[in-house]
């Protein structure tokens, strides 16, 4: 059996792959989303540049390479401390990037960084 699908503009991935499928072959899928992935797959390619740069379960990947997050907020410019104070205290690790006119960038490291 042969099976080809592309997506449609508002269609996922997960509404175009027969799910009989799964059990039966393996099926090599492309997606830009993550959550795609992680429903689909068992184990997840990184590719950049158009070479395989990593390959394991999706935990594995997150945990190996993940990063962290960046933030932004836009407050007036008196509450800038009030909300840098709720993100630290809900954000071990935050690292401001840069402030103006009211509006901060920040990181939060990865947990597996602060360890």
């Amino acid at each position: 059996m042969s099976f080809s699908a592309t997506n449609p503009p508002n269609e996922s991935v997960c509404d175009s792959v027969p799910l009989c499928l799964f059990d039966q072959a393996s099926i090599l899928l492309t997606t830009h989303s993550m959550e795609e992935a992680e429903a689909l797959c068992d184990r997840l390619g990184i590719f950049v540049g158009g070479r395989l740069k990593a390959i394991g379960l999706s935990a594995e990947l997150k945990q190996r390479l993940g990063k962290g997050l960046k933030i932004s907020v836009t407050t007036s410019e008196e509450d800038e401390a009030k909300a840098k104070a709720f993100l630290e205290k809900i954000a071990p690790g935050l690292k401001t990037i840069n402030t103006l006119a009211g509006t901060a960038h920040y990181e939060v490291v990865a947990l597996s960084q602060l360890l």
